[in-house]
């Protein structure tokens, strides 16, 4: 865990340059496992109920009720492949949706803080 919080993206990219140069940053560091590897990670610490894949076909993000800490996987524009899709069904990981409208994956991530800062979304 960082000792503070990144006030800017321009922090973010100083401290990935500085990991990537191989520099010593405190609670950061890189780690070096396929996707499958790192949720298997997630569910064991988290619990697969505590785990998202946010997909316009998921529940409504309004309509469930989350606990911190929760974690969630995003795609790209093109989503994940469809059998990551099915794996992450068959290990229990729920799918929950934004709305049918595409967001860029950054508008998401901002939309699931306003969630889980308890604001609306309208």
């Amino acid at each position: 865990m960082l000792p503070r919080p990144i006030l800017s993206e321009t922090e973010v990219g100083a401290i990935l340059r500085s990991l990537m140069q191989g520099r010593e940053v405190p609670g950061a560091r890189i780690y070096e496992a396929c996707f499958r590897e790192i949720v298997v990670s997630l569910v064991s610490l988290l619990g697969a109920s505590s785990v998202f894949y946010l997909h316009e076909q998921g529940v409504d993000i309004s309509n469930v009720v989350l606990k911190e800490p929760v974690a969630f996987i995003l795609g790209d524009h093109k989503g994940i492949e469809h059998a990551t899709e099915q794996w992450l069904k068959s290990i229990g990981i729920s799918w929950l949706s934004l709305g049918r409208t595409p967001y860029f994956t950054e508008h998401c991530i901002t939309f699931v803080h306003a969630v889980l800062d308890g604001l609306p979304l309208e």
